[in-house]
């Protein structure tokens, strides 16, 4: 006997045979107890990515994106890993906006190449947006963003912004 007997995991072909044309699948909302991020949050500075291919960031994705967190240095703070955190959407299904923000309690939070949709909320790409206590930006990819020139320039006007650099 099959271990799983769920007909879309063993025969997702076979669906339509069942149900027709008019199946839909629904994500059902969860609330996480724990939360695993990389990085320590003292800052309350959190990055929101979904990658199914790594736990967080693939090596180049993380070199690229540390270059751009040690940049962020004034003479009130230096970023460094114990001031961001990192989610990686893929590992909570049905994660709730609500559950992060009870969990994590995000100042700031950025979206990276992850439509805010997702969770519920409308944050317009590229720019500095007030959601509910938490400035949030909705940017490109983390590889696309840092590759880019015309985005990375409008990254690092936004983090300039906000960290009075």
């Amino acid at each position: 006997m099959e271990d799983s007997l769920i007909l879309s995991e063993n025969f997702p072909e076979s669906i339509n045979l069942f149900m027709g044309d008019g199946i839909y699948m629904v994500q059902e909302k969860v609330d996480y107890d724990t939360i695993n991020v990389l990085g320590e949050n003292q800052l309350r500075f959190l990055h929101i990515i979904n990658n199914s291919t790594e736990k967080f960031l693939n090596q180049t994705d993380y070199e690229m994106f540390f270059k751009y967190i040690n940049a962020i240095q004034s003479d009130k703070i230096k970023m460094d890993k114990d001031g961001f955190a990192i989610l990686n959407l893929n590992q909570y299904p049905g994660i709730t906006w609500e559950n992060i923000k009870v969990k994590l309690n995000p100042k700031i939070c950025f979206f990276w190449g992850v439509n805010p949709l997702v969770l519920g909320l409308e944050v317009p790409q590229f720019i500095l947006t007030k959601t509910q206590d938490t400035q949030t930006v909705f940017l490109d990819d983390v590889n696309v963003t840092l590759n880019n020139k015309d985005s990375k320039l409008k990254l690092w006007g936004i983090t300039k912004n906000i960290f009075e650099i």
